[in-house]
């Protein structure tokens, strides 16, 4: 693949992690209502209050959840771009870092490995240990499979228990995996700035 212009990407990390860091306020309120209800199942009586307040945090959860998704890939795709033009000869296009998310099954994996390219070709000297990633993509993993199971075992009244524990289990892996966002996306920016500074120091030397 032919060589990219880097791109300043601080200014989109810097609304990535505002959003990141909303999206962890409204998971931990979900939390924090899930972990009532589960609680206290079978004996509230006032269900109309616990009813609307589920609608107010679900509510603000999808829309913490979309503002994250949408500012993180741009910019995770401008971070490929980088990491291409400090030097990376990754497997995939840049455009895969925003179309592997949407391709049904693929997005099981793609995403990852894009995110695993990008982090090896840092290093640990500027980014840290490996394994983060892979921590973050199960956390990710988990967070939608237990939503999704959750949201549809709650419907029915013989299983809604069993469903608020998914929930639960799911927003916490969402807490983790978003704190672990926040790392990458604050580090990976960080790496690229100084590969780019140190590769136009090479130029001008």
């Amino acid at each position: 693949m032919p060589s990219r212009p880097w791109l300043p990407n601080r200014t989109r990390a810097n609304v990535a992690i505002a959003s990141i860091a909303l999206f962890a306020a409204s998971s931990i309120a979900a939390a924090i209502v899930t972990g009532f209800t589960l609680a206290h199942f079978g004996e509230i009586e006032d269900t109309a209050t616990l009813d609307s307040v589920w609608t107010v945090v679900t509510f603000t959860s999808v829309g913490a959840y979309v503002a994250c998704g949408i500012t993180f890939l741009f910019w995770f795709r401008r971070a490929y771009g980088n990491a291409y033009a400090t030097g990376l000869r990754g497997a995939h296009t840049v455009g895969w870092a925003v179309g592997a998310w949407f391709v049904p099954f693929l997005n099981l994996v793609r995403p990852a490995q894009i995110a695993g390219e990008m982090w090896r070709h840092a290093g640990p000297a500027r980014v840290g240990a490996p394994g983060l990633i892979g921590i973050w993509w199960t956390s990710y993993l988990v967070h939608h499979f237990a939503d999704n199971i959750g949201s549809r075992l709650i419907d029915d009244a013989d299983s809604a228990a069993l469903g608020l524990k998914f929930l639960l289990a799911s927003d916490l892996a969402a807490l983790l995996g978003l704190g672990l966002a926040f790392l990458m996306v604050q580090r990976l920016t960080a790496a690229h700035e100084g590969m780019h500074l140190g590769d136009q120091a090479e130029v001008f030397a």
